[in-house]
């Protein structure tokens, strides 16, 4: 297991090169601030810098095999939101990069808690990725023009307020949006800033209702990779609290992915191994990991409550349903739901 995937977060900084030749010092200035802030001792995040000149070295630097946590864009863009990007060899070569395209980048980046469009009429373009890019927790865009001054000054306080934390819960990004907007406002004298929340995103907590004592709770360990039962979701038993990503629907039946939050860093999406009937906790829900995704099959639903089975939808032949084993406090896959009260789940909205 590579261990700096498990302490390090990290910043996906891509900067547009432009033909304004002070925009472009102000672009250096922001990722050389970023780049200070997080080489800090124990600030849990590194940052992969990326200073392009064409539209496919954006999508190159997205759809890397790494998903970043954050994703930084600056640069130049019209009012229409398209950035414009500008050749480094040959300044008479440019390019546009649309909103939609970008939209379309993203959607293959894996899971991202933020995309921050640090550029001018970005607000568009965020507004549609909020929407269309389920795998987006978040996105910060700029509502009309704004001052390149004030633009480094929301990197300075938003990455200043990040240093340290983990990004399991969207408050961390919310309070350090805060912070960023009221430096940025300062300059512009105005509250420029918009953050759009992922569309299909809640925080729940999941405890299996089997019909014998015992821990209930579904809980991921996250420094270990595995997944057993809890007998709460209070003090240290972060890992109860899971981040539900929806990804489509028909009737009482939604495909979801599952991101356990604990405060302990490592892998973190529920994922089902049919092959052997085991749960663990994957790095990711794209490539392999097709056990990340699970039909959740409402069976009644009261007020923040909701029951319900979770089958695997793994790509390999195996039993799919998860199970709490309550006595044994650890959880697995079973065939079927039939006469077990322990493959129904409630689940419990918390944010």
């Amino acid at each position: 297991m590579d261990q700096v995937l498990l302490i390090n977060q990290k910043i996906l900084y891509i900067g547009a090169n432009s033909s304004e030749k002070n925009l472009n010092m102000e672009i250096n200035n922001e990722s050389e601030a970023i780049q200070r802030l997080m080489d800090a001792n124990d600030s849990k995040f590194w940052v992969d810098l990326r200073l392009i000149g064409m539209v496919t070295q954006v999508s190159e630097a997205i759809q890397r095999k790494t998903s970043p946590q954050i994703i930084h864009i600056s640069g130049h863009a019209t009012e229409e939101g398209k950035i414009d990007i500008i050749d480094k060899q040959d300044p008479n070569k440019g390019e546009h990069l649309e909103p939609d395209t970008l939209v379309e980048f993203l959607k293959n980046a894996g899971n991202v808690n933020c995309v921050l469009l640090n550029f001018c009429y970005s607000r568009k373009a965020a507004d549609l990725i909020a929407k269309e890019a389920q795998n987006v927790g978040c996105v910060i865009g700029i509502n009309g023009d704004i001052d390149s001054t004030a633009a480094v000054d929301f990197s300075k306080a938003f990455y200043k307020s990040l240093q340290g934390k983990i990004l399991n819960n969207q408050s961390v990004i919310v309070e350090a949006f805060s912070k960023g907007r009221a430096a940025a406002s300062q300059i512009t004298k105005k509250d420029a800033y918009i953050l759009f929340s992922g569309t299909f995103k809640k925080v729940v907590s999941i405890s299996c209702l089997g019909d014998v004592p015992g821990y209930r709770f579904l809980d991921g360990r996250t420094r270990e990779g595995t997944v057993g039962l809890a007998p709460s979701t209070t003090g240290l038993f972060t890992g109860t609290r899971w981040e539900i990503n929806e990804l489509s629907s028909s009737g009482n039946t939604t495909v979801i992915t599952l991101e356990c939050l604990g405060d302990v860093p490592g892998y973190r999406f529920l994922d089902g191994r049919t092959r052997e009937g085991t749960v663990g906790l994957a790095p990711s829900t794209t490539g392999v990991f097709t056990g990340t995704r699970w039909e959740m099959n409402e069976l009644s639903s009261s007020g923040n409550t909701t029951v319900v089975t979770l089958k695997c939808l793994g790509d390999v032949e195996g039993p799919r349903f998860l199970n709490g084993k309550i006595a044994d406090e650890i959880v697995e896959l079973v065939h079927s739901t039939e006469g077990l009260s322990s493959t129904k789940w409630e689940i419990m909205l918390i944010s």
